[in-house]
């Protein structure tokens, strides 16, 4: 089985009014468990960086002038021969890059399932979390510095091994899991900060649902889910 991991650094968050592009691609092969080294490239999408995506993965619009475009980037990405895509938080590099007719895998909502009550989800906490280093194969210097798209690739790559090395998880399930949206292991919503979402009331929850103007996918399928649950334990606050 092969698995294609990807990373996008992009000029920022798209959102509604705000156009955003790609700023550098990486990629990891993962075949029949072994990795292969990360491979990356700097991409010219012709949008400037935003302060806030600057910060973050430190690609300056200087570093990318005269690099290809966002549709050779595209392309380098469909040019390895894999059956399955895979992202940490897909939903985010799908607004750049599709995959064409590939099904994917996202580490970040599958982790969430696998260890819900893991200290975060975030790849690098989950990378020490999981103590991903401590394989044989794992080379440091291939994983920084984070926020470049090789490194979280690379790591992304180890990440979905160590997923699929877990008992009774299967393929299909990881994509079911992944298609769908991200079922929340700890709220941060005011009201009960903090809290698991298991523990958090029937009375809010049913307020998230059936009245709140809340449009976060995620905290309302997770909401849902806790509501109609039949064996969650109610908190009694």
């Amino acid at each position: 089985m092969t698995y294609l991991c990807i990373d996008i650094e992009s000029t920022g968050i798209p959102a509604e009014g705000e156009v955003h592009g790609i700023m550098e691609v990486g990629r990891c092969r993962l075949k029949n468990g072994f990795i292969k080294p990360p491979e990356s490239m700097l991409v010219d999408c012709g949008i400037p960086v935003s302060i806030g995506a600057r910060a973050t993965h430190h690609i300056s619009d200087e570093m990318v002038a005269g690099e290809p475009g966002s549709t050779d980037a595209c392309l380098w990405l469909m040019g390895e021969d894999n059956e399955y895509f895979c992202a940490h938080n897909s939903d985010f590099d799908r607004k750049f890059f599709g995959g064409g007719e590939k099904l994917w895998i996202d580490t970040y909502k599958t982790a969430l399932r696998i260890w819900p009550d893991a200290p975060g989800h975030k790849l690098m906490e989950l990378r020490y979390f999981l103590k991903l280093d401590d394989s044989e194969d794992f080379d440091p210097k291939l994983a920084d510095p984070p926020h470049r798209a090789a490194p979280d690739a690379y790591v992304c790559a180890h990440l979905l091994r160590r997923i699929l090395a877990e008992p009774k998880i299967t393929v299909e399930q990881l994509v079911r899991w992944s298609s769908g949206p991200a079922l929340l292991y700890m709220c941060w919503m005011k009201a009960h900060k903090g809290k698991p979402w298991k523990e958090v009331p029937k009375s809010y929850l049913d307020w998230i649902v059936n009245k709140s103007d809340i449009t976060d996918r995620d905290i309302r399928a997770t909401a849902k889910y806790y509501l109609t649950r039949p064996d969650r334990t109610d908190y009694q606050p």
